[in-house]
């Protein structure tokens, strides 16, 4: 009897596990075609359902992808086959898929590599074909593949693009597997891409943003609104909003006088002393673009490409300004010797960098150059970049610029930009990001930027503070710090040590981002990890703040705004 009762009571605890748990979850159907890799009737040089391509650094080229039958565990499988000359190669399916704000799609398959690939990576972009966007969203996950097998995996959410004013009609999903040399074969196997519920927490973590991009530039319009200029689609967009950015209007591409779109990356723009707007665009390092528009940027001069070719001049958000005099004075950020990706440089810190600007004095008709502005120590150069600028009340112009060494560093131009002082260190700790420095309508100076300390720095927690604070004597000193994002309450950092010789600490931007294990230290953690790049503008009482926002819970890049009453940043001591 007593036996009876145990296992009675024991399957009575099961029963109650099982519906406390509720029914399970049934399994999203794959949408891929041939999953599985396998072989079809006819076999010829690719793969069934799949398509390849690749590229050998003059011009694409076909990439053998073929059937196998080294799959996993004796499985059929595919195998990518690169020739000696190949850069790049990738293999992908464009599929049509039923979306909406609550979902995301999941892409996973099983690889191995001979010899190990330190590169490759998994792509899901987004396609709205009706609305001519292309790429309205997506993530890359890179990693490196070892010569056993492993499955790798990757997740773009859709309720980024439905919180940015897009329909997900006619949704296409194109799922990519890119592989970069060094490598002879990539094996695949077992592929999945499926659509499921979102995570909740995602739909709370994008509230506020506008778009996936990366950074964007901030400009009040002469109808009241605040526009927020960004690049989506491979095209530069407009959104506006009414009510000083607490809501935007959908994004709307904008057009040359010859009636077409066009593209470029980090919009710079600026209100011009006669009341034109003028727009700097990159495309990549070596090519920096200005052009205007004469009725609040409906229509835009056809772009103008301003340094030589292959003179780098990279200029980040936010970063360019018009004096009292009228005078264009835009920032961009350069190397001692010219070099490129080319020359095995992992990413773009390598050599020692300087700023230089870029000045007009006709409205961006032409343009000449400052003399570049270094940090010198002890006889050797280091890291000055990305500056932001403001004109200081005696007329001088006030550069903040990021360096690896601990605080943001500041140089001053007595003649509108054209020559500098020799760089000095802030009281401001900071990792290596630029800040967004501007004038309030209160008369005081505002810096937005990334504080940490050493110890942080060290652990890749670089970013995933975003603190802003006001200076009443022009830069000098500074008060008032509050955080816009955070996973701790620590809002000022004071005294962080300069980093000099072999103490600077030289980032690996491919290592991915690393949540804090300790909960006590930073009580807001798991949380989105890099809040970086910002803008600001204002608009009466208001301010509007942009800023890059992804990594950690957000696999992927956005835009986020948000506005604050100008009071907001007096109220910490």
């Amino acid at each position: 009897m007593c036996l009876r009762l145990l296992l009675l009571q024991r399957v009575l605890v099961v029963v109650m596990i099982v519906l406390a748990a509720g029914p399970p979850a049934l399994a999203a159907a794959n949408l891929l075609v041939n999953p599985a890799f396998e072989q079809g009737e006819e076999t010829g040089e690719n793969v069934p359902g799949w398509r390849a391509s690749g590229y050998d650094g003059s011009q694409h080229v076909d990439a053998d992808f073929v059937i196998t039958d080294e799959g996993r565990d004796g499985s059929w499988g595919g195998v990518l086959d690169l020739g000696p000359n190949q850069v790049w190669a990738l293999v992908d399916q464009h599929l049509s898929i039923e979306a909406d704000e609550t979902k995301s799609v999941h892409f996973s398959v099983w690889m191995r590599a001979e010899p190990p690939v330190e590169r490759a990576e998994l792509v899901l972009f987004l396609h709205l074909p009706e609305q001519k966007l292309y790429d309205a969203a997506q993530v890359r996950t890179r990693f490196a593949v070892g010569s056993e097998w492993k499955q790798y995996h990757t997740s773009l959410n859709l309720v980024g693009p439905a919180v940015m004013g897009l329909s997900l009609d006619d949704a296409h999903i194109r799922a990519i597997i890119q592989l970069y040399r060094p490598a002879d074969k990539l094996y695949v196997d077992d592929a999945s891409l499926t659509v499921e519920a979102a995570d909740e927490r995602i739909g709370e973590l994008l509230r506020g943003c506008v778009a996936q991009s990366n950074e964007a530039g901030l400009l009040p319009l002469k109808d009241g609104s605040v526009g927020i200029f960004l690049q989506m689609g491979g095209r530069i967009m407009l959104r506006k909003s009414y009510d000083a950015g607490q809501s935007w209007g959908p994004p709307e591409a904008l057009r040359d006088t010859n009636g077409d779109t066009f593209g470029g990356i980090t919009p710079v723009v600026v209100r011009l002393s006669s009341g034109a707007i003028g727009m700097f665009l990159n495309e990549g390092e070596r090519k920096l673009f200005f052009c205007r528009s004469e009725d609040e940027g409906r229509t835009w001069s056809v772009k103008r490409q301003i340094n030589e070719e292959g003179q780098i001049a990279r200029m980040y958000n936010g970063s360019a300004i018009v004096t009292s005099t009228g005078r264009i004075v835009g920032p961009t950020y350069t190397y001692p010797t010219d070099y490129g990706w080319s020359q095995g440089h992992p990413n773009a810190f390598g050599p020692h960098t300087g700023m230089y600007c870029w000045l007009s004095d006709d409205e961006g008709e032409t343009w000449k150059t400052s003399e570049e502005i270094v940090v010198y120590h002890e006889g050797k150069r280091y890291w000055f970049e990305e500056g932001n600028l403001v004109e200081l009340s005696d007329g001088r112009v006030l550069m903040f610029a990021r360096t690896p060494m601990g605080r943001l560093f500041k140089s001053y131009s007595s003649d509108g930009g054209e020559t500098w002082s020799s760089p000095e260190p802030t009281p401001l700790a900071a990792s290596y990001a630029p800040c967004a420095l501007s004038r309030m309508p209160t008369g005081d100076l505002l810096c937005i930027w990334n504080q940490n300390t050493l110890e942080e720095d060290k652990v890749v927690l670089r970013r995933a503070r975003l603190t802003c604070a006001v200076s009443s004597d022009e830069g000098n000193t500074w008060k008032h710090f509050r955080n816009l994002e955070s996973l701790d309450d620590v809002v000022h950092i004071p005294d962080r040590p300069i980093l000099w010789g072999d103490e600077v600490l030289s980032y690996d931007h491919y290592v991915p981002f690393d949540q804090p294990t300790d909960l006590d230290k930073y009580p807001h953690a798991p949380g989105v990890l890099r809040c970086a790049y910002p803008g600001v503008t204002f608009v009466g009482d208001r301010a509007v703040v942009e800023y890059d926002y992804g990594a950690g819970l957000l696999p992927t890049h956005y835009i986020k705004v948000r506005s604050l009453p100008i009071q907001w940043f007096y109220e910490n001591p």
